[in-house]
């Protein structure tokens, strides 16, 4: 009896052997295999310079160049001038100086995300522009002849100088644009390849101002022919000398004289560009006041300028 339950108890042990399978051996590379593996499927995190590269990336970074063309429209203007003087007439019409102008750009972008920052430099030149005229005009009660010069006594006078029968001067100032140029600070918004901006600047136009002076309506008298005789008036043998004639009567001369000076303006404006590639376009509208200031003859003004801008350009 005692054999057949030893001989059932190997039994059931070798069953329970066989039911529990025997545990591998541990690799000695398990360990590092395992975090080889959580490093292969663990996410990659970029570096901060790999992130503002890619944010960097924007076809309106860096620095560009431009060709332009606008036309300038004068939109009002005020001009400063007193006059003290009644035999003075002046007619100041206002400054409305409207040019097409064509010029170069150079600037330099940088954005951060959607944020553009920018500044930009231009020249241009003025042409098919339209003057600002100032005239002018002095004028005195004309002379008759004959005239009394001395009379009652004394030495009658061996000469008399020369002298206007009448004076009748005007003079017309005429303004222009020559060429200008501003520095600008852009800002704008960035969406894919658009860019939406404004900007605020300031700059200065090359001014011309020219005086022609019209002194054809001054008549003068040269070389006075005098004539001595009796006084009507006075003591008996009293002398009196009056102007009787003249020599020669002379017409006056237009002459014209021009002076350049630097109007400083304020500007601000928007516009939008378009990029494809390295080239890009551009659409844009500003508004300057523009100081133009005072001359040896012309009157100091104030001129709010509104232009409309198209360019095109490449950027490197």
């Amino acid at each position: 009896m005692e054999a057949l339950i030893e001989a059932l108890q190997a039994r059931v042990a070798a069953l329970e052997g066989q039911s529990k399978p025997a545990r591998p051996a541990r690799s000695p590379v398990a360990g590092p295999a395992r975090q080889a593996k959580f490093i292969a499927e663990a996410p990659i995190r970029p570096s901060a310079s790999q992130s503002y590269a890619s944010s960097a990336a924007s076809p309106f970074d860096g620095p560009y160049a431009a060709v332009f063309g606008s036309r300038s429209f004068a939109l009002e203007s005020k001009s400063k001038f007193i006059n003290y003087d009644p035999f003075f007439a002046a007619t100041t019409d206002p400054i409305f100086l409207t040019s097409s102008n064509v010029g170069g750009a150079v600037g330099y972008n940088r954005t951060f995300d959607n944020v553009l920052i920018g500044v930009e430099a231009r020249m241009k030149g003025s042409f098919g522009q339209t003057t600002q005229t100032a005239t002018n005009q002095f004028y005195n009660f004309p002379v008759s002849l004959p005239f009394l010069i001395t009379c009652c006594g004394g030495v009658p006078p061996a000469s008399y100088p020369d002298f206007n029968l009448s004076s009748v001067t005007s003079t017309r100032s005429i303004t222009s644009r020559l060429y200008g140029g501003d520095l600008a600070f852009r800002a704008g918004f960035v969406w894919d390849n658009w860019l939406l901006y404004g900007r605020f600047g300031v700059g200065a136009d090359s001014i011309q101002t020219t005086r022609i002076t019209d002194n054809t309506g001054t008549v003068v008298c040269s070389n006075p022919i005098l004539e001595t005789g009796p006084a009507a008036f006075g003591s008996p043998g009293n002398q009196a000398t009056s102007v009787v004639g003249c020599g020669a009567r002379t017409a006056g001369q237009v002459t014209s004289k021009t002076i350049n000076k630097l109007a400083p303006y304020a500007t601000i404006g928007t516009g939008i560009e378009y990029s494809f590639g390295a080239y890009f376009v551009r659409a844009e509208g500003n508004i300057a006041v523009t100081y133009i200031p005072s001359t040896a003859f012309s009157f100091r003004s104030t001129q709010l300028t509104p232009e409309v801008l198209t360019a095109v350009g490449y950027r490197f």
